[in-house]
């Protein structure tokens, strides 16, 4: 018996360029106050926007809005604690703000002994909680420097 010839696959069907998708790649490539005019919208443009939201006339793409909020909110606060973390050092003494999780931790004072990529090592004053050895990791934001005593 001869083996039946085959034709290639198929290639599936290409996707369709996601408008979102686009949006999402210009915004990562752009720094924040480096935003292109062309993509600038006017204070109307955004009341036109906001108002066809509240009427739902955009339901249909609220999926992509949704997960563009998510990735511009998460890129700024990624970027707002790299900021904070690089004006904090081993050595400085910080407290924990209002921000600070588990809520028992806002007002304590310690020391920074290391930094790792994205959180600081703080050596409490007083361990608290259950942080019984006194050393907690913590997101940069969530400090507050202190000056020198």
């Amino acid at each position: 018996m001869e083996p039946v010839a085959r034709r290639p696959a198929k290639r599936p069907p290409r996707p369709k360029a996601d408008p979102a998708q686009s949006l999402i790649d210009a915004l990562a490539a752009v720094a924040f106050d480096d935003i292109p005019e062309s993509i600038m919208p006017s204070d109307e443009g955004v009341e036109a926007l906001l108002d066809a939201l509240m009427l739902g006339v955009l339901d249909d793409y609220l999926d992509h809005i949704a997960a563009i909020v998510k990735i511009r909110r998460d890129m700024i606060a990624g970027v707002t604690n790299l900021v904070a973390q690089s004006l904090l050092n081993p050595g400085d003494r910080v407290e924990f703000n209002e921000t600070a999780k588990p809520r028992y931790l806002v007002g304590q004072v310690g020391v920074i002994t290391g930094k790792e990529l994205e959180r600081c090592v703080v050596q409490l004053d007083e361990p608290v909680g259950r942080f019984t050895s006194g050393e907690v990791k913590a997101r940069a934001i969530q400090l507050r420097p202190l000056g020198p005593e």
